[in-house]
């Protein structure tokens, strides 16, 4: 065998069809998983009877994959990766003759192009323009990539040139140029060197006269177009005012049934106040009223009858009737008949004393109304009856013999009665009164009068 260095197939880059031996193609272009087999070919020694070839990756740490041959090649199946190789020329006795140098090769990956269609209508240059120029993006292919135009009738091939550019996963292409072809449909197929290849959505290539027909169609239905337009934004246009005219009369006519229903529920309202009115007028006064009273009867100091001053609670039930009435009745004139009832008590250092009051009174009334049927100022004024009792019960250091140990003394007079008082109506029938009252008591020589503030509720029929 001569000494020479083997040549590998395709410049030492070997392409292979999968990962794990095994490449799925999408797109429907390959029904079935495709295996690539690489091949490692040199030229042969006559004088050699058959070769060992050693085959080791260049990265990973693995022992070398020895084949041994009589041919002048070997075909493998390697994954994607660096590898180098030897050839060792082994004669008819089996011994080794000479060896080649390790030389390296890489096993790329087959790709599928991925084509993006930018245009599907292109305009031909004429004959002295040149080449035909087609806007496409295309993916996973390498600068040995191939593009072809196919005649979708004809089936007639034209080679091109796709223009490549650096991609961050090899290269791609914007662009692919073609000398001129016929106007008609045609599909722009890339095919890899691997063999796998991609075809495009058909391509109308149109002639300028074409283009220029289909420009002039586009434009006239352009113009149809904006005409349409225009009219269905004036008839819009139309509706909306007609819309808006239709809103602002049932405004109107919404906002005059508001003011003619404000204008009858302001006039019903005072119907019904006059009608109310005019009912407070008609219907009896309920004028007659029992009170009972409550308050505080203060005494001034008589040195006779009253040897001390007097400050004893006081109850008193009084009935009131208004039989006289102005025509307006604001003004009301009656009487009232009243019993009041008080005791207080003394401590003496030889005796305790309990004094009992009795005031019965008649008055003549006068009531003044302040605010209809809710507030009342009243004024009376009439002859009294009043009428006490003094118990005195001593202490047993001043009692003997058979002298009671109580002693009691009652008093009777006559006097007049005088009173104020504002009363307010709290609920229909209930009223709630506020004043005071004096009592003026005619004792001969010793005339005296006693004050009575109070507060009370009383009922109205």
């Amino acid at each position: 065998m001569q000494n020479r260095v083997p040549v590998v197939f395709l410049k030492f880059k070997l392409l292979f069809a999968c990962l794990a031996l095994c490449l799925c193609v999408n797109a429907g272009l390959f029904a079935q998983s495709k295996k690539f087999v690489q091949k490692i070919q040199w030229q042969p020694d006559e004088n050699a009877f058959g070769y060992r070839v050693e085959v080791r990756s260049k990265t990973a740490d693995s022992k070398p994959k020895v084949i041994e041959t009589e041919d002048s090649f070997v075909e493998l199946s390697l994954t994607p990766g660096k590898y180098e190789y030897r050839v060792t020329a082994v004669d008819f006795l089996g011994r080794e003759a000479v060896s080649s140098d390790w030389t390296e090769f890489e096993i790329i990956k087959a790709l599928l192009p991925e084509i993006v269609q930018t245009e599907n209508k292109v305009v031909a240059p004429e004959e002295e323009e040149g080449k035909l120029s087609i806007s496409v993006d295309v993916a996973s292919i390498t600068e040995e990539s191939k593009v072809e135009l196919v005649n979708s009738k004809t089936e007639e091939v034209v080679s091109g040139e796709l223009k490549v550019e650096p991609d961050e996963k090899g290269v791609k292409a914007s662009k692919a140029e073609f000398p001129a072809v016929e106007p008609g449909e045609w599909t722009l197929r890339v095919t890899n060197p691997s063999g796998l290849s991609s075809d495009s959505q058909p391509v109308a290539i149109i002639s300028k006269e074409m283009h220029e027909e289909e420009l002039r169609i586009a434009e006239e239905e352009r113009l149809e177009r904006e005409r349409q337009e225009a009219e269905r934004l004036a008839e819009l246009k139309r509706l909306e005012e007609e819309r808006l005219e239709a809103e602002r009369l049932e405004s109107e006519r919404l906002a005059e049934e508001a003011r003619l229903a404000e204008e009858a529920r302001i006039a019903e309202e005072k119907r019904l106040a006059e009608e109310e009115r005019l009912a407070r007028k008609r219907r009896p006064a309920k004028d007659n009223t029992i009170f009972a009273k409550a308050g505080l009867m203060l005494s001034p100091y008589d040195g006779e009858i009253l040897e001390s001053f007097a400050l004893a609670p006081v109850l008193t039930a009084e009935y009131t009737s208004f039989p006289l009435k102005s025509k307006n009745k604001m003004h009301k004139a009656g009487y009232s008949v009243g019993l009041s009832y008080s005791q207080a008590e003394e401590k003496y250092s030889y005796s305790d004393m309990t004094k009992r009051f009795i005031f019965i009174n008649t008055d003549f009334v006068y009531k003044k109304v302040m605010q209809y049927d809710y507030l009342f100022a009243q004024l009376k004024a009439g002859p009294c009856i009043f009428l006490m009792n003094h118990e005195v019960e001593f202490s047993d250091d001043y009692t003997w013999g058979d002298v009671d140990s109580t002693a009691s003394k009652s008093f009777g007079y006559v006097g007049l009665h005088a009173g104020f008082s504002f009363i307010a109506v709290a609920v229909k029938h209930i009223s709630f009164e506020l004043g005071v009252d004096y009592n003026h008591i005619f004792v001969e020589g010793h005339p005296t009068g006693f004050v009575t503030p109070f507060a009370g509720f009383g009922v109205r029929w």
